[in-house]
């Protein structure tokens, strides 16, 4: 597909190929933009990328059809999103960037757990360390969530589910831990099986969690009202959730951390 005149300048602005960028209004179909990062104090800065707004349903296609015919010629492809300058969710984003290293999309994003103090570079070498341990490639990345996809996995598959959840507590939390046995009562079945306990000190971890949150439910009303106000929201446990995560990941080979 022909570049526009805009298009054209775009690519000699950041020093894309026009070939790559016709590559990528081709499998697109979308009119490509400059890709907006943000620094180190979150602000939205434009870096040398480009950027197709896309439907969700739509990424998997794209991406798929675009990284075999751009990574030979040293970019990638990623998921991320497009935020308005309030802050708001646009829409999902294919990010091309000219690298092969996968954490690059990472960096430009800013991707980190501000909440729990994981920052960026805490991040990055979280996955440096577990690629040490298993092979994955970060498939796509945004100021508050990393989605990884694996193509094998630690040995101890529970124990890294429970190193998951020590680092990205909301990948349980918020994530499989909110599914319900009543529904799927094999899921839970399988996750007890492939992980029958929890390591000794994951257990006194989690009780001494709940002994101090039940101390500050004593001390903070507030706090205790708020939890009664969601406690009858079926959900597992955190024990069962870091099972159902090393499950999660045992079936799809997919991470999403993400901090709410």
């Amino acid at each position: 597909m022909s570049l526009t005149d805009a298009e054209k300048q775009l690519a000699r602005a950041i020093g894309f190929d026009e070939s790559v960028c016709e590559l990528v209004k081709d499998h697109s179909g979308c009119p490509i933009e400059r890709l907006v990062g943000f620094d180190d104090q979150f602000q939205r800065i434009e870096v040398e990328g480009l950027s197709i707004a896309v439907k969700h349903e739509d990424l998997g296609r794209i991406i798929g059809g675009l990284q075999p015919e751009i990574r030979p010629q040293g970019y990638c492809a990623s998921w991320s999103k497009i935020y308005e300058r309030n802050g708001a969710e646009r829409s999902d984003e294919v990010a091309i960037l000219k690298t092969t290293d996968d954490r690059a999309i990472i960096r430009v994003k800013r991707s980190c757990g501000a909440n729990y103090g994981v920052s960026t570079d805490d991040l990055v070498r979280k996955l440096d360390d577990w690629q040490t341990r298993c092979e994955f490639e970060v498939i796509g990345a945004a100021p508050d969530w990393v989605s990884l996809e694996f193509a094998t996995l630690p040995d101890d598959l529970c124990g890294f589910a429970e190193e998951i959840y020590e680092f990205c507590p909301d990948s349980v939390e918020q994530g499989v831990g909110l599914m319900q046995e009543c529904e799927h009562p094999e899921v839970f079945e399988a996750a007890r099986k492939l992980c029958p306990t929890l390591s000794n000190r994951m257990r006194e971890k989690l009780e001494a969690d709940r002994q101090r949150f039940t101390e500050l439910m004593k001390e903070r009303p507030e706090v205790r009202a708020l939890f009664e106000s969601v406690a009858n929201a079926p959900k597992a446990s955190t024990g069962m959730g870091i099972r159902l995560l090393a499950y999660h990941l045992h079936t799809s080979r997919e991470l999403f951390l993400w901090w709410d």
